[in-house]
């Protein structure tokens, strides 16, 4: 059997990752697409494109994006982090600005992993059709940038929910068989009549943010483990779950490696068969019920598996508040100016070599793809020596899940 007709199971089964449709594995066909694509994106890195913040009960998720509804449903919602830390743990007030742009957020999601890596999870998710994917691209873009994710890296934790934090209602830990880091989702601490809609929002939003920055180049996907087992009505809200969907589908295309749900329980069956039909048949395919922690481990190895479902990772969820002077570096305005610089710089050059490569009667020259190559180290390399001035440090810096 070819490695690409291997069921998910298989996969895991044999320890084969599909790398299928990844920048370093693609078909002659899936090249020229790959390269039509970054033809239709370059105009629009380079078009002065203004993106307004908005602000609403779900969208918005600044700061300075005040809450329409500030009152939490329940008085034990009532405080974000920042009332509980230090006053020298926090970073300094982010710049007050009234607009973003098209090209700066592009680049400030690219700087995660690899910009080829990110253009192409929008291909894949739109079956490599061009105008589709560039359309999702242009959606997603204006998503981040008018709900203001900048804002929300800026301040990080600081501005999140502390009861939300503390449940510890999703965390990262380990990988799974083939590499990919493992997320886990316990929903029966998730009770929306707790909560507005605009905290879960938050906070799903900057959980996925973490997650986006665990992933590599040749593990650009997460698994989460949905922990349902306990589940009950108290613990529905289609209201939460059909805005988690949108997010998770829309805004963060191709981030999916598995979805274990740990329950044996006919009510989560039924809810399944709701949720079912609204998901695209390859994200479904990608969800298996795992009943059991045997289950869990044909896919997660024992020593990587948390101890809470029989495996031997002793990893226990317990939210760390800021530490004094983990945002130090935000404030040093001189040094994060010229870091910023240099970025800029990068991402001009980034560009610049891409539109020769594109451009070129032979895309696939050595020395186009040598300074092509080059200058996508040099951004990524940038990228990184800038993100400590503008991006608050998290709970899995302190833990050590992130350097």
């Amino acid at each position: 059997m070819a490695k690409g007709d291997l069921t998910l199971p298989e996969r895991y089964e044999l320890g084969q990752k599909d790398d299928s449709g990844l920048f370093f594995n693609l078909t002659d066909e899936e090249q020229k697409k790959f390269v039509e694509f970054w033809k239709l994106i370059l105009p629009l890195l380079k078009e002065d494109h203004v993106l307004q913040y908005i602000n609403s009960d779900t969208r918005g998720f600044g700061k300075s994006n005040l809450s329409t509804d500030p009152k939490p449903k329940d008085p034990l919602y009532s405080k974000v982090i920042r009332e509980v830390s230090p006053q020298e743990s926090l970073p300094p007030p982010a710049p007050q600005l009234e607009t973003t742009s098209f090209d700066e957020i592009f680049f400030q999601l690219c700087s995660y992993v690899h910009p080829d890596s990110i253009v192409l999870k929008f291909l894949r998710a739109r079956k490599w059709h061009l105008e589709n994917a560039l359309m999702m691209l242009k959606n997603t873009i204006t998503w981040r940038g008018v709900n203001n994710i900048e804002e929300l890296l800026w301040y990080g934790e600081s501005e999140l929910n502390l009861r939300i934090m503390e449940k510890g209602i999703s965390f990262m830990a380990g990988v799974d068989r083939l590499g990919f880091p493992v997320l886990y989702c316990d929903l029966q601490l998730l009770i929306p009549s707790e909560i507005s809609l605009k905290d879960f929002i938050k906070f799903i939003v900057y959980t996925m943010e973490m997650a986006m920055q665990s992933i590599s180049v040749t593990h650009e996907k997460a698994t989460v483990v949905i922990d349902v087992s306990k589940m009950g009505l108290k613990n529905i809200d289609w209201g939460f779950f059909k805005n988690f969907l949108k997010i998770l589908t829309d805004c963060y295309p191709e981030c999916l490696a598995s979805v274990l749900i740990y329950s044996n329980s006919l009510f989560f069956r039924g809810i399944w068969a709701t949720v079912k039909p609204l998901l695209d048949p390859v994200v479904a395919s990608k969800v298996h019920f795992t009943p059991q922690p045997s289950d869990l481990l044909k896919f997660i190895d024992k020593e990587q598996l948390a101890e809470k479902y029989k495996g031997s990772n002793p990893i226990v969820y317990k939210y760390l508040t800021p530490e004094p002077n983990e945002n130090a570096l935000m404030f040093n305005s001189v040094d994060a100016e010229a870091t910023k610089e240099k970025f800029k710089q990068a991402c001009i050059d980034f560009v610049e070599c891409t539109s020769k490569w594109v451009n070129s009667p032979d895309p696939a020259s050595p020395e186009l793809k040598k300074a092509r190559d080059s200058a996508i180290d040099n951004f990524l390399d940038s990228g990184k020596a800038y993100s400590p001035y503008y991006c608050a440090k998290t709970i899995y810096h302190r833990t050590g899940g992130f350097q």
